[in-house]
């Protein structure tokens, strides 16, 4: 199985950890590949195709290892496998507002296109959005949260996003949002506010 996301920094750190699971269920066979450049929207991605740039850190993961190079497009790291998997998300200041029209504005028309670009492309691949999670309180690296109510509209907007995708463009969605946000409220996970 070969799978590529046209993310940011939310699949940059995940990538190893779940080829590390897949290979342990027995998916040695899986690539898992993204473009990279941190804080990307869909808007950004969507032009720079657009206009060929090369911009990305492409970061391929695989059982030789990973594989990294600078200064790729995204037309060219798409060029490099069939992929069964494409998906995506947008950037977390997307989402700020809590506000799903308001997040959804900052999405449209650019994913429609983007998607439309890739689906002519690769016609047999699986289309996913990816439910990025809602940080939690005290959170400060794309945008402070400052309360639970914050966090989530923050997570209702993103759960809002990925639902029109779904029902807008008949692709899957990847509910990590929702079980982030199950644990957000366990006393464990849940950083205190400084005093």
């Amino acid at each position: 199985m070969n799978v590529f996301f046209v993310s940011n920094s939310t699949c940059y750190y995940f990538t190893d950890e779940l080829y590390g699971m897949l290979s342990a269920s027995g998916r040695e066979d899986t690539t898992l590949a993204l473009v990279y450049y941190g804080g990307c929207s869909v808007q950004q991605h969507y032009e720079w195709m657009r206009d060929s740039e090369s911009n990305y850190e492409f970061r391929v993961i695989d059982k030789a290892g990973l594989h990294v190079t600078r200064d790729m497009g995204l037309a060219a790291a798409m060029s490099i496998k069939n992929w069964d998997v494409i998906s995506f998300d947008n950037k977390a200041r997307t989402f700020a507002s809590g506000d799903t029209k308001i997040a959804l504005e900052l999405t449209e028309p650019y994913f429609g296109m983007l998607f439309s670009d890739l689906r002519e492309r690769f016609p047999g691949a699986r289309y996913m959005w990816h439910e990025v999670w809602a940080n939690e309180v005290g959170y400060k690296l794309a945008f402070e949260v400052k309360t639970k109510e914050q966090r989530i509209g923050v997570y209702r907007a993103k759960r809002g996003l990925m639902e029109h995708m779904m029902e807008a463009y008949g692709i899957e969605g990847v509910p990590t949002g929702d079980a982030w946000e199950k644990v957000r409220d366990l006393e464990l996970f849940e950083t205190p506010l400084p005093e």
